[in-house]
């Protein structure tokens, strides 16, 4: 529950980010681009963080 709430939390503030440098014309189209192409790194490095969950057994 834990990596899932960062990966969330992470993914709004970069939408809130986006958004507004969007609205407000200070981002240009290719650094967009290169941001939206390299944004799947972010999942891959919240991945291979090591978190640890409990296992329940029934």
């Amino acid at each position: 529950m834990k990596s899932l709430a960062r990966l969330l939390i992470s993914h709004v503030f970069i939408s809130i980010f986006v958004t507004f440098f969007l609205l407000s014309g200070h981002i240009e189209h290719p650094f967009l681009i290169i941001f939206l192409l390299f944004l799947p790194v972010l999942n891959k490095g919240q991945r291979f963080q090591k978190i640890q969950s409990k296992k329940y057994v029934f």
